[in-house]
């Protein structure tokens, strides 16, 4: 059916019934009906034909459209209320009350959100233009962010990686990843700290010893602040939940992998795995740090996130080739180059899907041991990717 409802919430609440003002006429029990769905134009088309009387008359004159647009837009919550909604007495049987009236509640766009996820990882990659922030979620609601920067534009940065932060209802960052030492992988962290709760960093030993003056400034907020640092390299890991392990894969030796090459070459790279599946991020690793990474043969991955940005100047179907990801990621701004990265990367992996933050949004991956669903943020809701 159209507008499919994900979700029920039933609150029986005889609050009405059994405490009815002083001398007046006992009143019907109410039920609290809150529902949520992928899709309200198509739900509130559907409730309008079935049930008209549902809606105010202006409502029912604006029509389904204008009602999804006010329900979306800015100022709202996105809710939609149907007040004191009269219930047929087929509706219940046995002792159930008859006399009964509901408070309908249509809530946009969260049916992915609080249906029944898979007991696995979430992963969301904010549009952050060129730059990169992830936001992994666990079953047990621990948070994993891994790089938080955006090239020249710190402001926003921030503001789109907290906006992924709050719908996912995540106030405390249990591990915050920082990849290397370039400012477009960390500018947004200062603002972070100011919002969020942040219990532990994880970064490698080279942005520890860079000289860059915003790195070194990075890491003195991280120590006035007294926030833990755990260093790490190849060959390390750490568990974010007892579902949810992180494995270090590069750099191998702490500085001496940077010796003589560029922060790109000494970025992090890290597999996250849970319930069978893994994701794999690359940070900006590039040139021979690159090309010693996939000669080690490195094991598969079912997401795989472009090293540098999807750059075509650095771009390693190699690693693709070799992971055989069934989805390509790349966390960047789309450019003329973009047809040609896609191209390369979906036919080194064997026709995986290859898609792009930039203008187009966020995209978030859920997957469980037999299911992998991919969305796409776009005009104020979740949508599915085919």
């Amino acid at each position: 059916t159209r507008g499919p409802i994900r979700v029920l919430v039933v609150d029986d609440s005889a609050t009405i019934r059994n405490f009815p003002q002083p001398g007046a006429a006992p009143l019907p029990s109410m039920l609290d009906l809150v529902l949520a769905v992928d899709d309200a134009e198509a739900w509130h088309a559907e409730n309008l034909r079935r049930n008209p009387a549902h809606y105010a008359a202006l409502a029912r004159a604006a029509g389904s459209r204008a009602i999804a647009r006010l329900q979306d837009s800015a100022f709202g919550a996105r809710v939609w209320y149907n007040a004191l909604v009269p219930l047929p007495a087929a509706a219940f049987s046995g002792d159930r009350p008859r006399d009964v009236s509901a408070v309908g509640l249509a809530v946009d766009g969260l049916g992915a959100a609080v249906a029944a996820r898979p007991a696995g990882l979430r992963g969301v990659v904010a549009a952050m233009g060129h730059g990169c922030g992830i936001v992994f979620t666990t079953p047990s609601r621990k948070t994993l962010v891994f790089d938080a920067g955006r090239l020249g534009a710190p402001a926003a940065a921030s503001r789109s990686l907290a906006a992924v932060l709050w719908s996912e209802r995540t106030r405390t960052i249990d591990h915050l990843v920082i990849s290397h030492a370039d400012v477009d992988h960390f500018n947004a962290v200062p603002e972070l700290l100011d919002r969020f709760v942040v219990r532990e960093v994880v970064a490698p030993e080279p942005l520890l010893a860079s000289d860059a003056p915003a790195a070194r400034e990075l890491v003195a907020a991280f120590r006035d602040r007294g926030i833990p640092m755990r260093i790490v390299r190849a060959g390390d890991s750490f568990a974010i939940d007892p579902q949810c392990r992180v494995r270090v894969l590069h750099p191998a030796t702490g500085v001496a992998a940077a010796a003589g090459g560029t922060d790109n070459e000494a970025s992090l790279v890290m597999a996250v795995e849970a319930a069978g599946r893994r994701w794999l991020l690359t940070g900006d690793l590039e040139g021979r740090a690159a090309k010693r990474f996939v000669a080690a043969d490195p094991d598969g991955c079912d997401v795989l996130v472009a090293p540098h940005h999807g750059s075509i100047t650095s771009l390693p179907p190699d690693l693709a080739a070799a992971t055989q990801p069934s989805v390509v990621l790349v966390s960047g701004a789309e450019g003329r180059s973009w047809p040609l990265v896609r191209e390369a990367y979906s036919v080194a992996a064997g026709g995986a899907d290859v898609l792009q933050t930039g203008r187009a949004g966020a995209i978030a991956v859920e997957a469980d041991a037999a299911t992998l669903s991919v969305r796409r943020f776009s005009g104020g809701r979740w949508r599915q990717v085919p």
